[in-house]
């Protein structure tokens, strides 16, 4: 949990730090990742959530495709490493629903999201003719 937060405060102070230079931003990120990757591996937890903070910039300049392409890796290999029941793949899940719905593609984002939900659902131990909301 520690390293999660932490890593949402790095992106967070990210965001502001760079708002509005697209280009610095992305290339640090891409930078982080590609060092992720070489040290700790393709399916070290850190190295997935650079895959995310690079997808957030990609989506911040409206980089739908790439921005798609980043994020379909992320619940990919958060579910390899840690399950498809947990907090941070499910995140994943939603983050990658939602930016489909912002390219318009609402059937697949539909679909996506429908997954997450049945995930979560799963993981909380709700059965499926019980009521239950986000």
């Amino acid at each position: 949990m520690r390293a999660s937060k932490r890593n949402s405060n790095a992106l967070q102070h990210s965001r502001t730090e760079y708002q509005g230079k697209y280009e610095a931003a992305e290339e640090i990120n891409r930078r982080a990742l590609e060092g992720y990757k070489k040290v700790l591996g393709n399916g070290h937890p850190n190295m997935l959530i650079s895959v995310g903070h690079l997808e957030i910039v990609l989506e911040d300049q409206r980089e739908y495709k790439a921005a798609e392409e980043m994020n379909s890796r992320a619940p990919e290999g958060r579910e390899k490493v840690l399950g498809n029941e947990t907090s941070d793949t499910l995140a994943s899940v939603y983050c990658l629903a939602y930016l489909l719905h912002q390219k318009k593609d609402f059937a697949m984002a539909m679909t996506i999201h429908e997954r997450a939900h049945s995930d979560k659902k799963l993981s909380l131990g709700v059965k499926s003719n019980e009521v239950w909301s986000d």
